[in-house]
């Protein structure tokens, strides 16, 4: 009956979390389901329908980090849709977004500019001094590895033996970021997140799902840095991590904790004598209170005045030790400027 539907319908939607499907002794493949897709996709080959779209539910770091045979399936298949582009996949997190996911795409389908959607994160790129950065920590960890073999630290050894292989997956997922390969990527840095407590690959880890838009992965991994590094350290690494949270927050409009992370970091780096952090973090709150006076209308003047105050502040700093990052902000605030008048 399902495969009388498959051969006539127009939209194949296929929808996965963390299980492959039904086994099917009958058949060629694992699964139903697998048996399903299949037959849709070289239907759509022949006939150039139906059109086909798979979703993905999020599933929990931990099972992604050690998936069960059922998992590591629809892992290995998430792989497949990437490297083949067979077809389209989009993530979820729950039945409310997946309701308004398919109302979309359906319309679109209706009104003929479904070819219009394109895959997700197709163009995520990880800044190559990320990849440099780990390249040269996990050189520094082989050459202490050297050492502490030499000495017959077995304690150190087999630290350090495991940070090296950390750092490596790192390297290997750092390269597919930068390549597109988002899945093989994102597989890797799951992993990683949930094992790791080296801070340059829990930051490389935030940074990675921070720029694909998965902002619960990236608080744990701005949170976990935070832990690592002291909520009470007076270090950039702290300050480091409290604005990577602010970053996280003002992403999702939560604003107050936003700007909480911001002060916070901005305290750290004033007292660090660290220009350039201040100067980040005047923008940020800037950029801030901009979007605080878009959304509070009663109270917009005086939200745009702390937007030119935070802002003149950061071109300051930022002119003071030589940063192009002067000319954006001055350009931002001219446009604010200009939008008023």
């Amino acid at each position: 009956m399902i495969n009388q539907e498959i051969d006539q319908c127009e939209v194949f939607v296929l929808v996965m979390h963390r299980r492959w499907g039904q086994e099917a002794p009958d058949s060629d493949y694992d699964s139903y389901t697998e048996e399903e897709f299949h037959r849709a996709l070289a239907r759509r080959k022949e006939e150039q329908k139906p059109e086909i779209i798979v979703y993905f539910k999020r599933v929990d770091p931990a099972s992604e980090a050690d998936p069960g045979d059922q998992l590591k399936k629809v892992l290995a298949f998430r792989l497949e849709l990437e490297e083949s582009r067979m077809a389209m996949y989009r993530w979820v997190e729950d039945c409310a977004q997946f309701g308004r996911e398919v109302n979309e795409h359906l319309r679109r389908y209706a009104k003929g500019d479904y070819p219009s959607i394109v895959p997700e994160h197709e163009t995520t790129l990880l800044p190559i001094e990320t990849r440099k950065a780990v390249e040269k920590e996990r050189k520094e960890t082989q050459a202490a590895l050297e050492k502490a073999r030499q000495a017959e630290d077995e304690t150190e050894k087999l630290r350090l033996e495991l940070e090296k292989a950390q750092l490596e997956i790192a390297e290997d997922a750092a390269k597919f970021a930068l390549e597109g390969m988002v899945e093989r990527a994102r597989q890797k840095f799951i992993k990683l997140a949930s094992e790791a407590t080296n801070l340059r690959i829990l930051y490389l880890c935030y940074e990675f799902f921070e720029r694909v838009g998965e902002f619960a992965l990236a608080e744990d991994s701005a949170k976990r840095c935070l832990e690592l590094s002291g909520e009470t350290s007076r270090t950039a690494n702290t300050a480091a991590a409290y604005g990577n949270l602010g970053l996280i927050y003002r992403a999702r409009g939560e604003l107050d904790e936003a700007e909480e992370m911001f002060r916070k970091s901005l305290d750290l780096n004033k007292e660090l004598g660290r220009k350039e952090g201040m100067a980040i973090h005047y923008e940020n709150l800037g950029s801030l209170y901009q979007k605080r006076a878009k959304e509070n209308l009663d109270e917009k003047e005086q939200f745009l005045a702390k937007t030119r105050a935070y802002w003149q502040e950061a071109i300051k700093l930022y002119e003071y030790i030589g940063s192009p990052d002067a000319k954006e902000v001055r350009a931002s605030l001219d446009e604010l400027d200009q939008e008023e008048d």
